[in-house]
């Protein structure tokens, strides 16, 4: 219901408590979010002009109860600096900035790499060696175990290889390069 002019005052009187201003979100009576209003269409359409002409109306927003990683991935999509966030009849309850989805981002970064690189848990190098252990001995007895079953074929056919002796100096390539694709492969997980 403001007029451009006593918004603009509204926005000096807010603006103390906010640290960054991307959007202004327009809200009624009862504080459910109606739309946002950009900075720019303040500060250069006449003052006398009402908020509600000016109003965007189709915007993105998301519930209190939305998953962290979703809200990311709705910012990222959408190209937002900023997002707000509402309840469950539609009032503001407040928005997510940029900043805080990159922290999000980060996180879920870092726990995908440990997955990748067979640590179950959050480690730290500075934790001590029992810690460590624990975190990756899954992966480390699962490669035990595959290297058995390895070995238990090898031997089922040593009278081939007793024969063919040839046979035998691929076995370390063929290892090398199931290392080698092992590796790759995690670097290109981990780089997308």
């Amino acid at each position: 219901n403001l007029t451009l002019k006593e918004a603009l005052g509204e926005l000096r009187d807010q603006a103390q408590d906010i640290d960054e201003i991307y959007y202004l979100y327009v809200i009624d009576d009862d504080n459910k979010l109606l739309g946002v209003v950009s900075l720019k269409d303040l500060l250069f359409k006449p003052t006398t002009s009402k908020v509600s002409a000016l109003i965007e109306s189709d915007i993105i927003s998301v519930r209190t109860d939305t998953d962290s990683e979703e809200v990311a991935q709705i910012m990222e999509k959408y190209d937002l600096v900023a997002l707000p966030v509402v309840d469950s009849i539609g009032r503001l309850a407040g928005r997510i900035t940029i900043d805080d989805v990159v922290d999000v981002i980060r996180e879920e970064a870092e726990r995908d790499y440990q997955l990748i690189s067979g640590i179950t848990h959050d480690v730290e190098p500075t934790d001590n060696v029992w810690t460590q252990v624990k975190s990756r001995i899954p992966w480390l007895l699962i490669g035990l175990f595959g290297g058995i079953m390895g070995a238990l074929v090898i031997g089922y056919y040593e009278g081939d290889l007793a024969k063919y002796a040839g046979i035998a100096l691929f076995l370390p390539l063929i290892a090398a390069m199931g290392g080698n694709a092992g590796v790759q492969s995690s670097a290109i997980i981990v780089q997308g």
